[in-house]
């Protein structure tokens, strides 16, 4: 087996540590030490029975010690993910695998890149391109030919439509539609239930049925 340690131990990392679990049930793959945590009050506390451990400086101090494990990133904010990888990836780190919830449906064709996870449920068509640290919650559904680059969270219950690119960073909240071929720029945040038919504008924010700018 290998080692592997979650950051974030709230909601999501909890979620994360179930879609491990039920990766084992199918073949034992994951011996997880634990959590960590930049939260003081979690710090030395333990979440479904499993410790966390200390923060993100605690990670780095302790890595080598912990037998350099892989570092899953449960953190549903898109600049938060993206500075704890950054962070972890100065100081040497370089260990993220993908977790992919053995419910999810996934042709050969699709590509998904290190440090993503994929929850239950979800179904992808083929020719998709997932990139690193993208975090794809169940239920989800993209269409052939599209993209999701880094740091992207998609929410519950999402539906991409085909050649839809989603680029760095964006946040689709929970069940959103994207119409096929529309792209949603850098730092894009899409509101819950919004249905988007034109393209997004980078750091913009949308709401809406049809969707709409906020900002």
């Amino acid at each position: 087996m290998k080692r592997i340690v979650v950051f974030g131990a709230g909601g999501a990392g909890k979620a994360v540590l179930n879609i491990i679990n039920d990766v084992n049930k199918e073949q034992l793959q994951w011996d997880v030490a634990g959590f960590f945590d930049d939260d003081e009050k979690l710090c030395d506390t333990s979440v479904l029975a499993f410790p966390v451990i200390g923060g993100i400086d605690s990670l780095i101090n302790r890595y080598e010690e912990l037998g350099r494990p892989g570092v899953v990133i449960s953190i549903g904010t898109p600049s938060v993910r993206k500075l704890v990888f950054d962070r972890l990836v100065l100081s040497g780190i370089s260990n993220f695998p993908k977790i992919i919830h053995p419910l999810a449906y996934i042709p050969d064709s699709v590509k998904v890149g290190n440090g993503t996870v994929v929850y239950p449920h979800v179904t992808i068509d083929p020719d998709v391109i997932i990139s690193e640290l993208a975090f794809i919650n169940k239920n989800v559904s993209i269409g052939h030919d599209a993209s999701i680059s880094n740091f992207a969270v998609v929410s519950p219950n999402v539906s991409i439509g085909g050649y839809v690119n989603v680029n760095e960073s964006c946040f689709i909240g929970m069940g959103a539609q994207i119409i096929q071929g529309v792209s949603l720029g850098n730092s894009s945040v899409v509101g819950a239930g919004a249905v988007v038919i034109d393209d997004v504008t980078a750091n913009s924010k949308v709401v809406g049925v049809p969707a709409k700018s906020i900002s």
